[in-house]
């Protein structure tokens, strides 16, 4: 397809500005300004006016790069050879300019909007709108009673009641897929919504991990490691009980929609009780399956030869494949799994940051971990600013004392964040780093300049 392109504008291209470069030529007289379209990219919504908006869609070119992309409405599309293109990737978006139109008058659509532009997010507007919708009603369907905005008993809350803000957060995924968290402000809390209650939920621990992952069959059987994920996690804990104080929660969704008020039948994310809950949630599941609890730690399930660890929603369990099967459909049954694997030879598992690997010599399976997927995105991400390599164990302590200039407060935060990026990789996986790490550790409240820099 070919369609009429005057000079690259960047991304900050206005499509008006590109209609009026149009008129200005002829048909015949602007071959060498002919372009063919490679595709299309990407859309946003701009401004039109006070109220209105319209969504722009960038355009890659054939023999130029992702600089030189430009904004155009579906009228120049259309209008320049390129409707079947526009077509395809509505299609392809679940979208039409049509919707898109009559949906930018949506609740939806205007806080979605808000959210990309202070969250600066990537990726088209109609496939976070799925998302919002998909969270917000998820939540609404599980744990919100909405009280009417016009209702005697609405003033009255709003009069008596302290009612916490519900806050939407985006959460891109790293392949690609789009997703929303509907939070409570728990740093908000009043105290009589937990007065008494324990709070500190447990965690599986990384030696308890290591083990499950270096045992020896215990039968004849072989066994295996397989790892699953349990979906919207703290909504499939029990309601709170009708002795319960009662908790209420507001929403605007956008700046000027009004302020909804629901009260909270059950513990949601971002409040403080949510985690210990879904735990005894967890733990009376697994019980009531004939598991027993491990006195050493409290999220070590056995039952049998069969052994499953917890941390939070992220499940590990190592049996044969019989009594594997069985366990997972008897918690697909009780939850909804994102997904359970096998970790097998060339098909590896994540489980707490940990990559798990099979590797066969003959008839022997060794099982391994490693972190070195999330060690070089750290390296690739931090190498630009200031970072640079040094071999470990270090060669010469010396240089942590060769400065005593105090790093700014803004290199002080910078090296306590990047200190607790490789702890963790420390204590897990790479004990070379153990030393420096604990050496580093010992300047956290006042960090000096040497130490910010290397």
């Amino acid at each position: 397809m070919l369609l009429r392109r005057i000079q690259p504008a960047g991304r900050g291209s206005n499509a008006t500005d590109f209609d009026m470069f149009v008129d200005k030529f002829s048909g015949g007289g602007v071959s060498d300004d002919v372009h063919e379209m490679s595709k299309i990219v990407d859309d946003r919504e701009v401004k039109c006016g006070d109220d209105t908006t319209a969504i722009e869609y960038r355009v890659r070119w054939k023999g130029y790069d992702s600089d030189d992309d430009t904004w155009e409405p579906a009228s120049n599309l259309k209008k320049y050879g390129a409707e079947e293109a526009l077509e395809r990737y509505q299609k392809a978006n679940g979208k039409t300019v049509d919707n898109i139109c009559t949906d930018s008058t949506t609740p939806t659509f205007r806080a979605v909007v808000e959210l990309i532009d202070r969250h600066k997010l990537e990726g088209n507007i109609m496939e976070w709108c799925k998302a919002y919708d998909e969270e917000f009603n998820s939540v609404h369907n599980k744990r919100l009673t909405e009280i009417g905005i016009d209702s005697a008993e609405y003033r009255l809350v709003l009069k008596q009641e302290k009612v916490i803000r519900l806050r939407m957060n985006p959460e891109p995924k790293k392949d690609g897929r789009k997703k929303m968290r509907l939070l409570v402000r728990g740093d908000t809390e009043p105290r009589a919504w937990n007065d008494g209650a324990c709070l500190d939920s447990p965690t599986v621990m990384a030696s308890t991990v290591k083990m499950m992952i270096a045992l020896q069959d215990t039968t004849d059987e072989e066994e295996y490691l397989s790892i699953g994920d349990i979906s919207t996690t703290f909504l499939t804990s029990p309601e709170y009980d009708a002795s319960a104080p009662k908790r209420y929660v507001g929403y605007r969704s956008h700046r000027g929609a009004p302020l909804r008020i629901f009260q909270l039948r059950g513990s949601l994310y971002g409040q403080k009780d949510a985690p210990q809950r879904f735990y005894d949630s967890l733990k009376g599941f697994l019980l009531s399956l004939g598991f027993k609890v491990s006195k050493n730690d409290v999220c070590l399930y056995s039952k049998g030869n069969l052994k499953v660890a917890t941390h939070v929603d992220d499940v590990l369990c190592r049996g044969t494949k019989s009594d594997s099967e069985w366990f997972w459909a008897k918690m697909e049954a009780k939850y909804c799994l994102k997904d359970w694997q096998y970790v097998l030879v060339g098909q590896p598992g994540v489980y707490c940051g940990l990559n798990i690997t099979v590797e066969q010599d003959g008839e022997d399976k060794t099982h391994c971990i490693d972190q070195n997927a999330d060690v070089a995105t750290f390296l690739a991400d931090n190498m630009d600013k200031g970072m640079r390599l040094l071999k470990s164990p270090m060669g010469n302590k010396s240089a942590l004392t060769a400065d005593d200039t105090v790093a700014s407060a803004a290199q002080q935060t910078w090296f306590r964040s990047k200190l607790m990026s490789i702890s963790w990789f420390a204590c897990q996986t790479r004990f070379d780093l153990s030393y420096t790490v604990s050496r580093l550790a010992q300047k956290c409240t006042h960090p000096q300049l040497v130490h910010a820099l290397n």
